[in-house]
């Protein structure tokens, strides 16, 4: 039976005989342990918890929507600055000079 590791994805060939033993990813260098319904990683961890920099590191469109985010957030921050102090000056300032 074919089946992946749990941490990258890398397809392995399982056969019966291996049911009970432990490895390691050659990817990836995760621990597992080969049980009936395949390869699972060792200490029962769950495959889609994890640090949120692997996560994205594993899914690179993921990081790039990461980036396309924060630079959303940074350049609407900085609009809201400018557009905040323009209008500070504006009425306060110069209206108050007239």
């Amino acid at each position: 039976m074919n089946n992946s590791c749990p941490n990258c994805g890398t397809v392995y060939n399982i056969t019966p005989q291996l049911i009970g033993k432990s490895t390691s990813c050659k990817k990836c260098g995760a621990q597992l342990v080969i049980d009936a319904s395949g390869l699972q990683l060792a200490g029962g961890g769950d495959s889609s918890v994890g640090p949120f920099w692997e996560i994205l590191k594993r899914h690179p469109i993921l990081l790039i929507s990461f980036w396309v985010m924060i630079g959303t957030r940074i350049v609407g921050s900085i609009v809201l600055c400018g557009m905040t102090l323009f209008i500070f000056i504006r009425f306060v300032f110069i209206e108050s000079v007239r």
